[in-house]
């Protein structure tokens, strides 16, 4: 006699799917309603990878870390337009400079929020405070080229357009750290700002790296697991063979080591 796969214990498919990827856990949880009430929510701090545009490709490619595959999705709110990402959001932006932030364009109902057009385009980064899903007191910083290149920019739901941060220019990172944004500058510089404060909104210089850490190397803020603040260093982005290496330091903003 056939066994009915839909009474399977809830606990043995419960750790069958606790090691899926995103894709095949999607695919777990719609087998039936026992399968998906006994999946594990999807709780993987490993991003998927989106792969640049391919002509005359309708679907978007993701290169999966956990499986180490490649997999398609029908997305037409990224195709042709600049993606960055943040807290599980992504910012997209058009030619035209239109930015719309997407809550997980994998799912079919994608939450979707205007954002201000901005004049140029962003150069490299965009930040959210929180998840705008969970909290509405969230902000979104962004760096663009503005009057200056590699300006800060800041936004909070009800703007009708963004906020200068009065720092340094030329910054080509950020992040959002215990409460406050930080942003790196050309020069080696840390600048902070708090996202909450008072207009004008200025950015304070918090640390300055060694200049033997940046020279001809790209540099990157980013939060450990632990909760530290790192600084990544890649080496090669310049040189013809690429990226060759990378170093990791920790930094301490209270005793400026």
């Amino acid at each position: 006699m056939g066994r009915n796969w839909a009474d399977l214990p809830p606990e043995l498919l419960g750790l069958c799917s606790q090691d899926l990827c995103p894709n095949d856990l999607s695919a777990f949880r719609a087998v039936c309603h026992t399968w998906r009430s006994a999946a594990v929510e999807e709780s993987s701090d490993v991003p998927w990878l989106m792969l640049a545009d391919k002509k005359g490709e309708r679907c978007q490619e993701f290169f999966c870390l956990p499986c180490q595959r490649i997999h398609k999705k029908l997305l037409p709110e990224v195709k042709e337009r600049t993606c960055f990402s943040s807290q599980g959001w992504v910012l997209t932006i058009g030619r035209d400079g239109e930015l719309h932030m997407l809550k997980n364009p994998m799912l079919r109902h994608s939450h979707i929020i205007k954002l201000p057009n901005l004049e140029k385009l962003p150069d490299v980064q965009f930040v959210l405070t929180d998840n705008p899903t969970t909290s509405v007191d969230y902000r979104v910083m962004v760096i663009y080229n503005g009057r200056n290149k590699g300006q800060l920019g800041l936004w909070k739901p009800g703007d009708k357009e963004w906020t200068e941060v009065i720092s340094r220019d030329y910054h080509f990172d950020a992040i959002f750290y215990k409460g406050c944004f930080y942003a790196l500058d050309g020069i080696g510089n840390i600048w902070r700002c708090n996202a909450y404060g008072p207009t004008p909104f200025k950015a304070k210089r918090v640390f300055t790296l060694p200049h033997e850490l940046i020279s001809q190397k790209q540099i990157y803020l980013v939060q450990s697991t632990t909760g530290s603040l790192l600084v990544v260093s890649r080496h090669g982005i310049f040189e013809p063979q690429g990226t060759f290496q990378f170093h990791v330091f920790e930094i301490d903003l209270k005793t400026k080591s």
